[in-house]
């Protein structure tokens, strides 16, 4: 779900798009750990959430599937 930053108690909180409620992970908890003290240090968690969450795949991710692809294949090491 897509989120935006907003000043909540003089912290720079992630909070939900539509909704305004503090963003939490699967856990329960808060994604931004109790809120920024920068606006630039929320809004840079905020788009790396937003770009994670349109589905496009981490870079690392697709390299580390070929990787062991290749290896699957039976190849020697040696």
């Amino acid at each position: 779900m897509p989120v935006k930053v907003k000043r909540i108690g003089g912290k720079f909180r992630i909070v939900e798009n539509k909704t305004d409620s503090i963003s939490t992970n699967k856990g329960g908890t808060a994604v931004d750990g109790g809120g920024h003290s920068s606006r630039e240090r929320a809004m840079a968690q905020a788009s790396a959430i937003n770009a994670n969450s349109s589905g496009v795949p981490a870079r690392g991710r697709d390299r580390r599937k070929k990787r062991r692809r290749r290896f699957d294949r039976g190849q020697d090491l040696a």
